[in-house]
């Protein structure tokens, strides 16, 4: 049965290191486009760090679609308008800001639009989620968050070797409370239990009456293996970590490599 729809991450997989889209890359995918495949994008990034890209490659779909946040959002990306949402409330905040300072790493959370830290000394990687994500950057004290605020995710970030050891230490009621996984080496994310991106392709697939085995992904990260267990065909990029690579049915070259383009161009 042919491919209809393919699913890409973003940062590591659909970008190469300059964080960029390839001129193969983009061709693979409007090739892809012309033969009526559906492109979703699906990252951990906030809609405005999508927004640029998914201009730029003129990416179009039935549902107008794409997956932000890990799956805690999906947006219609003509307009940014949520089509579905699974959010954390203040009290998940208190009581993984009240982690993080267990641990001693960098916190920062997503909410309406912005990056809110609270941590005087601010994280490198900190910076580095506000540049990519193209949102303001602002620290608050816990108790100055609004008990009304909701977030799309909460996030530790530190040196990957310090994260690791956190990652292996999280009490076990976190992770039957909270979606917890890596979207890189040094982020470390909470979201909803009902936040994932392959809960959201799953959404996505059913409205457009799509089979498993009609589907794609690619990714390269933690984050992106939910998309593994609803896509019929498993794509890892050569850049990826080795849980993708083993369930993977095709590890395509790096993303230095276009290795999207390998992956569409053997497969639609």
């Amino acid at each position: 049965m042919s491919i209809k729809l393919i699913a890409i991450d973003m940062d590591g997989t659909l970008l190469n290191s300059d964080h960029a889209v390839s001129q193969k890359v983009a061709e693979s995918i409007r090739a892809a486009q012309a033969q009526g495949v559906e492109i979703i994008l699906a990252t951990g990034r906030p809609f405005s760090g999508m927004k640029p890209h998914i201009d730029a490659l003129g990416i179009y779909n039935r549902g107008t679609y794409c997956i932000s946040n890990n799956g805690a959002l999906i947006q219609n990306f003509a307009t940014g308008e949520v089509v579905y949402e699974s959010l954390l409330t203040h009290e998940d905040y208190d009581r993984i800001e009240k982690l993080s300072r267990n641990f001693d790493v960098s916190m920062h959370v997503i909410s309406e639009g912005a990056l809110y830290t609270p941590n005087t000394a601010i994280g490198r990687y900190v910076v580095y989620e506000s540049y990519l994500s193209n949102i303001p950057l602002i620290y608050r004290a816990p108790e100055d968050m609004e008990p009304h605020r909701l977030y799309t995710k909460c996030l530790f970030s530190d040196v990957p070797e310090k994260l690791a050891l956190v990652e292996a230490q999280i009490p076990a009621p976190f992770y039957e409370q909270y979606t917890v996984v890596k979207s890189a080496p040094f982020y470390l994310e909470f979201l909803h239990l009902d936040s994932s991106k392959g809960r959201a392709l799953k959404r996505i697939a059913a409205e457009f009456g799509l089979k498993q085995e009609e589907i794609m992904c690619i990714g390269d990260h933690q984050n992106d293996f939910s998309m593994f267990e609803v896509a019929g065909t498993k794509v890892a990029m050569g850049n990826a970590i080795e849980l993708l690579k083993t369930h993977a049915d095709f590890i395509t070259t790096t993303n230095d490599q276009d290795g999207v383009a390998v992956a569409i161009e053997r497969y639609v």
